[in-house]
């Protein structure tokens, strides 16, 4: 029997009120025996023609179909053209053989088959649908074998689905299905599964292709409910996504190091400092434009940043505009020229060529915990503000980040104190703390949050540095933590550099300053006194955050020669507080850069001038 026979031999009414609707379906039903239906076959198509004129051709697939008729949309004519067909194919023996060209077949004279459906109980349905053959005992036997019926889907290969959904879509519904909710899966006869996040519904029939899959969606493509439906039914039935389907290791992302454009970059910039910008051609800024075009194409990130950012200001002063900064474009350039020379010192080093944003792709609707946030300054030119939760169900760290070219940005702290994203009706700095519901929400792979307008946020109420839920993020052991960061270097790094996590120290160590490395480090012990270095260089952007590392040190004293107060005050051992840092390894040995300190004043330490009310929370290391 051919696919699109299969198709319609299979198809029954959840499957086309799925394609229309339950009131369309209900009318093709009662206008079915008066309609003057001649079905037949052409080739491995399916052809009806009603008396009405109207003539409804299916091209290999229920939903690849023509009508004649005005409607834009599932008509009627096409719903009859099933249930008529499927009529044909009760009386045409095992083979399931329709009338070829010319030799078609009345349908009409069906009016025993067709049921009215202002009469019509769940039996009558299914005698429409070209179910009458079966009773009672075999739907039992159908349904108990529903399983194998849809086996073939579980088995669907990754090169045959992406050549059905294209390639981008593809890759893109693989990656988002790592973040969906388990959808309501449905095996009898037809396979239906209800998907949370678009509360889409889509039915497959039993050994029909994957084409011929209906969504509520009404797409007359194969969108990407169908796409998402197939992989989490594959999901469902093997547990995960066999490796076919894992996206395959990223391209050479290695920098293409060309001599002859270095040099080209070189020879501009030195014309901008040589002749001075009155005397600079018109087309500087379209040159620098070229460049980072030219830069695009070898993979050489930052340099493009940079190139297009010259590019601006160039136009800025060629148009005579106030938002020109002299002194952004002598910064610029200088960077520039620097990383000309460290690539042709340093060879193809992503490190110094800057990486590519990621793409982001939908993330089922989720709870995350604020943990704290820090500003930071990029060697490219960026300011911003970067805040850390963490999502318990997907059980990683996720990050959203503001930032803004120095030329406009009035600085980290103010922007912690700007508005927030997501809707919401808030400071940015309220996020650090706060227990959000996001909808509607887009992540890239490695984590980063976007400030898409689809997304909307909904707050629960203040983050507990003590919810049981951060506890996968909590050490206080500092070898535990060694252990852990090792596992994460090599299974969940995605091109971070740092790790993570809460510190619950037992005591805090005398900070240092290297004057040489100009390096200010703060040693934290656990219980055992094992150790850990809280580690901040000093540069402008860092001031902030060793004057509150000092403040912090001075309160510790205190907390010292008081005997402990603030711990007997929180009825539990309450030794030198919490820090959400980034740990990694230095110098053989742990390292971290301190984020937020939860403890006698909480802050976000890069970015709080004043000292926060104290937040009275209650600590359970035990989960």
């Amino acid at each position: 029997m051919s696919d699109i026979r299969t198709a319609i031999a299979a198809a029954d009414e959840e499957y086309l009120v799925t394609l229309a609707n339950k009131g369309l379906y209900n009318r093709a039903l009662r206008e079915l025996p008066d309609a003057g239906i001649v079905v037949a076959a052409e080739g491995e198509n399916i052809r009806a023609q009603f008396a009405d004129g109207s003539a409804v051709t299916m091209d290999g697939s229920i939903l690849r179909y023509t009508c004649t008729c005005p409607s834009r949309s599932v008509c009627k004519h096409l719903l009859m053209a099933v249930l008529a067909a499927q009529e044909l194919f009760a009386g045409a023996g095992a083979q399931g053989q329709l009338p070829e060209d010319g030799a078609a077949t009345d349908a009409g004279a069906l009016d025993d088959a067709a049921t009215d459906a202002g009469a019509s109980d769940a039996g009558d349905a299914g005698t429409a649908t070209g179910a009458g053959t079966t009773d009672a005992g075999t739907a039992d036997a159908a349904a108990a074998n529903a399983e194998h019926a849809f086996a073939f889907i579980a088995e669907t290969s990754a090169a045959s689905l992406e050549k059905i959904a294209g390639k981008r879509r593809f890759r893109a519904a693989v990656t988002e299905s790592r973040f969906l909710e388990k959808p309501d899966i449905r095996e009898a006869s037809t396979l239906t599964l209800k998907l949370p996040e678009s509360g889409a519904t889509v039915r497959f029939l039993p050994g029909a292709p994957l084409e011929t899959a209906g969504c509520t969606c009404k797409s007359p493509d194969f969108c990407s409910h169908r796409i998402q439906a197939v992989l989490q039914y594959i999901i469902e039935k093997k547990g995960s996504l066999p490796q076919e389907f894992l996206p395959e290791e990223k391209p050479d992302e290695t920098p293409e190091i060309d001599v002859a454009l270095l040099d080209f970059l070189r020879h501009s910039i030195s014309e901008v400092f040589s002749s001075g910008l009155a005397r600079l051609p018109e087309n500087s800024g379209h040159r620098f434009l070229q460049l980072a075009t030219l830069c695009h194409s070898r993979r050489l990130a930052d340099p493009e940043r940079l190139c297009n950012r010259v590019a601006g200001q160039l136009e800025h002063f060629a148009g005579k505009s106030a938002v020109f900064q002299k002194e952004y474009l002598i910064g610029d350039l200088c960077r520039l020229l620097k990383l000309c020379d460290l690539l042709e010192k340093e060879g193809a080093n992503p490190k110094i060529a800057g990486v590519f944003r990621d793409e982001y792709h939908p993330v089922a609707v989720t709870d995350i915990l604020g943990l704290g946030a820090y500003g930071w300054h990029s060697t490219g030119g960026y300011t911003g503000v970067t805040t850390l939760f963490y999502a318990p169900e997907l059980r990683r760290v996720l990050r959203y980040t503001a930032a803004l070219p120095d030329n406009v940005s009035s600085g980290a702290v103010k922007m912690y104190n700007a508005g927030a994203p997501w809707g919401l009706n808030a400071r940015l700095s309220a996020l650090s703390h706060s227990a959000l519901r996001i909808r509607g929400g887009k992540l890239s792979a490695n984590g980063q949050l976007s400030a898409t307008e689809s997304c909307h946020a909904e707050p629960l109420g203040p983050a507990d540095v003590a919810d049981p839920a951060l506890s996968p993020l909590r050490y206080a052991d500092f070898d535990a933590l060694l252990e852990a960061l090792w596992e994460w270097t090599e299974k969940e790094k995605n091109g971070e550099s740092a790790m993570t996590a809460l510190l619950v120290p037992d005591r805090m160590g005398p900070g240092s300053y290297d004057r040489i490395q100009q390096r200010f480090s703060l040693p934290l012990y656990d219980a055992a006194g094992r150790a850990l270095m809280l580690r901040v260089r000093y540069e402008a952007a860092t001031e902030l955050l060793l004057d509150n590392l000092a403040m912090l040190e001075k309160e510790q004293e205190k907390e010292a020669k008081s005997g402990g107060l603030l711990g007997r005050w929180f009825g539990q051992k309450y030794n030198c507080g919490v820090f959400l840092a980034n740990v990694r390894m230095e110098e053989g040995a742990l390292a971290a850069f301190p984020v937020t300190h939860y403890g006698q004043n909480t802050r976000n330490l890069s970015l709080d001038e004043e000292k926060n009310e104290i937040n009275a929370f209650h600590f359970d290391w035990g989960n």
